[in-house]
């Protein structure tokens, strides 16, 4: 397994080759790159420093585009010597075609982000551009066993992200100042989570916006190594000084090398969410009310008003004698023991018995919210 990162500048080649592992440098221009930091006219110099530095060099192409902007990129690239590149890097499905029928000197390597989970579309992509794509870099929201099981079956090189800043949304619109095209940073929370202001950066290709934690396996990847995994990403760029993007690449990786705690060595807080299994379903079942469990054949009535001091409003479920009912079931889940009072139906006649779909006024029953189920018995599961 080989390590990559990003550059933009001679210090950060410097750094690179004082890091054990790293054979392999990302170059994104600023023109052609969601969030590149390197001017389009260093660019080409920059990968000739690095390709004469025994250095393996991939230039970044990761827009996405309209039409418009498709050929505006073309243009750009044109500018650059591609000999200086061993590879294109992109995410953009017709960009990728581009480059398998138009730069024939360089390998492709394939970044769809976080949209593809599944095998058959990731193998489909090995199948459409056939053997000019040399690598995919996997979504970390797939978990472990996914991670392993798609390197080891998938008929090209993998990579993940290692180490990094952990990026839940992306558009290209301006969403921080529909004028600028110079980077503007801010901070952004829901009402509920007030507490945890999330990073959102705006570039002159769009916004972002990040997890207050990053994404950090560097320490996990024994599985992944074994399972036959090519390369691990580590990105540098949010702690890097301006026009830089691998400060403190060198230790981070002697660390790695020498077994030393590497959580201490990064500058912000770190997790593995999806990691070790994707819960983003974990919660639909504390979401899904509980009362649904307790539909069965004891389940005599459910509450359709309550109006406090006053009545309560039930609608039958079934025919029953109005004595039988003996539990309500709020529908958060909790239950208490209830006696109907005061039946009668909605004309005010007594009542005694009703039938089903009926609805029966009863004597008012305190915070009986509505969808609370009658029933006969303390448990209907």
């Amino acid at each position: 397994m080989i390590f990559n990162t990003y550059i933009s500048s001679e210090n950060d080649l410097k750094l690179v080759l004082c890091a054990p592992g790293l054979k392999e440098v990302l170059i994104a221009p600023e023109e052609l790159s969601k969030d590149g930091k390197t001017p389009l006219a260093y660019a080409e110099a920059l990968a000739s420093a690095a390709l004469d530095a025994g250095l393996k060099t991939v230039l970044v192409w990761d827009l996405v585009m309209t039409e418009s902007e498709f050929k505006e990129s073309l243009s750009k690239l044109a500018s650059l010597k591609l000999k200086a590149f061993d590879a294109i890097r992109v995410s953009d499905l017709g960009a990728a075609r581009y480059v398998c029928d138009n730069f024939s000197q360089v390998a492709l390597q394939l970044a769809p982000d976080s949209a593809d989970h599944n095998y058959d579309t990731l193998y489909s992509y090995s199948r459409a551009f056939a053997d000019r794509l040399e690598r995919l870099s996997l979504s970390i929201e797939l978990p472990e066993d996914k991670l392993c099981e798609y390197i080891k079956r998938l008929p090209l090189d993998c990579e993940i992200l290692a180490a990094g800043p952990l990026k839940i949304f992306y558009t290209p619109r301006p969403l921080l100042h529909a004028g600028s095209r110079r980077q503007i940073k801010a901070t952004a929370s829901a009402a509920d989570m007030s507490n945890r202001p999330l990073p959102v950066i705006q570039t002159a290709h769009g916004t972002h916006l990040y997890l207050d934690r990053d994404y950090f396996i560097l320490h996990k990847l024994a599985k992944l190594t074994e399972a036959g995994l090519y390369a691990a990403r580590i990105d540098l760029r949010p702690y890097s000084p301006a026009r830089h993007s691998a400060h403190g690449i060198d230790r981070l990786l002697n660390a790695y090398h020498n077994n030393s705690d590497l959580r201490t060595l990064w500058p912000s807080k770190t997790g593995s969410p999806f990691f070790k299994t994707n819960k983003t379903t974990a919660q639909f079942k504390r979401l899904k009310p509980r009362i649904l469990e307790t539909r069965d054949q004891r389940c005599l009535a459910t509450v359709l008003e309550y109006n406090k001091d006053k009545h309560t409003v039930i609608t039958a479920l079934k025919d029953f004698n109005l004595s039988d009912a003996r539990i309500a079931i709020h529908p958060d889940g909790r239950m208490r023991e209830i006696t109907l009072s005061g039946c009668r139906d909605i004309e005010g006649r007594p009542l005694s018995n009703c039938s089903e779909g009926q609805l029966v006024v009863v004597n008012s029953l305190y915070a009986l919210t509505p969808g609370t189920l009658i029933t006969t018995a303390s448990s209907c599961t």
